[in-house]
């Protein structure tokens, strides 16, 4: 039998009669082992370092009832296989001694009694302890990226004199999560007929995982005191005032719906977002634009650390008129127009490609990025430095650089130079002499083309975010955009199980007079969510990566979604249709922003009309700020769908 919460573990292991039980902290936590009648008269508890890879892992013994370990981090992507700077350090102390203990070399030599040992070529270290199975054992255990020493602090600072105390860990871990997962409050009612409580226990499941995955990542990386070691590996012990240092930001994944998302619920979170992405730029020299590992990475493409930063200041959430703000924003505007010498680009730093978009409005095919961990994917490349060139656009707006906001705004046009809109109707490659890539009789939309990252052209047709009306002109106008959609989904191209395309569903709302709009996104949105997503194994439709799979879940189960994240005046979301009855989103302590969608049965998912504050409201978009200044949103719900219903686009937002 397994239990998951977010506050505790268990499993029960057959063969070794075991039960296993955890809880943790952020730094420090507490694992039980518990034997079975069939346990034996002993078992044994490994410690293991494992590096096979590098054979850096390192193992001390300090007593019969402790024990530290380090395993040096290594990088990947960009770098692989090169020092990271840093280690994970623990310290463990179990709760009674062990009848004996020992160091095994590789798979096979035991050495009992012995105390110090290191990975090497035959295999991993492992400290081993065997206890009697008497009682249970517990293990107390700190982590820390900076010292051993530290692993220690950061035991006692979170776990104090309560160190084998699993429940109470469990309880205090868990009212951390209640009071996090609060933020949001999701109702079916009962009064409907056809009312089905399985039905909804599984959607509520469903909806506070999904919460609570949108959370893991990025982590916390700095010690209980505030320090870590700084950024890119220079060994530097820095500390972090003020705020929490955070690492492993999964940029290209979370900047969609994960990071709109946490801003919206945890706006306090968005001092440590900006700060720990700031602190790297400033002690790695360039903002990084998949930082991992506590290093650069070059994984993935685009810049979109800017958004994330932008997004955060173009909301208000964080002072425009602050010290930070400009800080960030001279950042983020290097990154845009300034290319790292070879040696930094190398490591990973800057834009790929950043010359030739900046000399051609495009990436050619002639330039196949070298020194880049991701080779080609030239029209990717080009379509997401459009979009983020918009979000530094607003950026400078914000801040009143005039003549950088109108640069980059123009830069933001760049999209259309690998859009071949008038010949197969598609993102298409593109050589420096301006010709197309191929011929358009053998052109397929379905194929993956070395010029695009992780997908088809179909898939990333649809990626001009910042634009989406002037997309709909190059695709010739509103009906023709909304068949081309239909066409999309229709014919089995959407994959929501990678991100290119996770936008497109809501894109039918920018269309105008199209007997394809807003009611589309309820019905192509639910689909996805009924038919994606599941409470049990295999839920997911994909890599989690990051928490960006499940943030879509809740924005879409809200029936709410950002399609263009740090745009300024776009920062609305698109309604869909909200898989509760009640959806209540925290906007401050003890103030609400409340959806209600009134349904006489399960089946009711289109949009018949709705009542924003008391009054009529006619738009298939909200803006932020409304959202943000709390208030009450009744959705009338049906069987079928109004399609006159929020049919004037984006050009409704006028009004609110």
């Amino acid at each position: 039998m397994e239990t998951i919460t977010p506050a505790y573990y268990s499993i029960d292991l057959k063969e070794s009669d075991l039960r296993v039980e955890a809880s943790n902290d952020d730094r420090a936590g507490i694992a039980r082992f518990t034997p079975g009648r069939s346990t034996g008269d002993s078992f044994y508890v490994i410690v293991m370092g494992f590096d096979t890879m590098y054979n850096d892992s390192t193992v001390r013994i300090l007593s019969e009832s402790s024990v530290e370990y380090s395993n040096p981090v290594h990088r990947w992507y960009q770098g692989t296989g090169r020092p990271a700077g840093f280690s994970g350090h623990h310290m463990l102390r179990f709760s009674r001694p062990a009848l004996s203990y020992g160091i095994i070399h590789g798979y096979t030599s035991v050495r009992p009694g012995e105390k110090n040992g290191k990975s090497g070529l035959e295999g991993p270290v492992a400290a081993y302890f065997e206890f009697t199975s008497e009682s249970s054992v517990s293990v107390a255990v700190g982590s820390s990226f900076v010292s051993t020493d530290k692993s220690r602090v950061n035991l006692q600072a979170e776990l104090g004199g309560n160190a084998f105390d699993l429940e109470g860990l469990a309880r205090r871990v868990s009212d951390l999560w209640e009071e996090k997962l609060s933020a949001l409050d999701v109702q079916n009612f009962n009064e409907r007929e056809d009312f089905d409580a399985t039905v909804t226990e599984s959607h509520m499941r469903l909806m506070y995982t999904s919460l609570w995955h949108s959370l893991l990542l990025p982590r916390h990386h700095s010690d209980s005191d505030g320090e870590y070691l700084s950024f890119g590996g220079s060994l530097e012990l820095m500390r972090a005032e003020g705020f929490t240092y955070m690492d492993d930001f999964s940029a290209w994944d979370t900047y969609r719906a994960t990071t709109p998302l946490q801003l919206l619920l945890y706006p306090e979170m968005a001092e440590d977002l900006v700060h720990s992405l700031v602190v790297k730029a400033e002690q790695g020299g360039w903002l990084p634009i998949f930082p991992a590992w506590n290093s650069y990475t070059a994984e993935m493409i685009g810049d979109h650390c800017a958004v994330i930063i932008a997004d955060a200041f173009v909301k208000e959430i964080l002072d425009k008129s602050s010290e930070l703000a400009n800080v960030s924003y001279e950042i983020v505007r290097r990154n845009a127009l300034e290319l790292p010498p070879v040696a930094d680009y190398l490591e990973g730093k800057g834009r790929r490609g950043l010359e030739s978009y900046m000399l051609h409005g495009f990436i050619p095919l002639e330039n196949s990025l070298p020194g880049s961990y991701h080779s080609n994917e030239q029209v990717s490349r080009t379509l997401e430095y459009a979009y983020n060139d918009y979000v530094v656009s607003q950026f400078a707006d914000i801040l009143d650089f005039k003549d950088d906001s109108e640069l980059f705004s123009f830069r933001s046009e760049n999209y259309r130079n690998v859009i071949d809109a008038d010949g197969v109707g598609f993102v298409r490659g593109r050589h420096r002499s301006m010709e197309w890539d191929g011929d358009d009789a053998e052109f397929d939309p379905n194929q993956k083309y070395s010029w695009l990252t992780e997908a088809t052209p179909w898939q990333y047709t649809w990626y001009v975010p910042h634009n989406v009306e002037a997309l709909i002109q190059l695709y010739g106008g509103d009906k023709s955009f909304t068949d081309k959609l239909n066409s999309f989904f229709d014919g089995g191209s959407y994959n929501h199980g990678n991100e290119p395309d996770h936008q497109a569903a809501f894109m039918y709302a920018y269309a105008q007079n199209s007997s394809d709009g807003a009611w589309r996104v309820q019905q192509r949105v639910r689909s996805i969510l009924d038919d994606m997503y599941r409470s049990g194994p295999g839920g997911l439709p994909g890599n989690e990566d990051g928490g960006q799979m499940s943030s879509w879940f809740v924005m879409a189960g809200l029936g709410l979604y950002q399609v263009c994240p740090g745009c300024g005046g776009h920062s609305e979301y698109v309604l869909s249709s909200p898989v509760f009855d009640l959806s209540r989103i925290r906007v401050t302590e003890g103030n609400w922003f409340e959806i209600f969608a009134v349904k006489s049965s399960d089946s009711d998912m289109y949009i018949q009309s709705a009542v924003l504050n008391g009054e009529e409201f006619d738009c298939a978009f909200i803006p932020d700020r409304v959202i943000r200044a709390g208030g009450t949103l009744k959705l009338t719900m049906g069987m079928y769908p109004n399609k006159t219903w929020a049919n004037s686009g984006r050009s409704c937002l006028a009004r609110y």
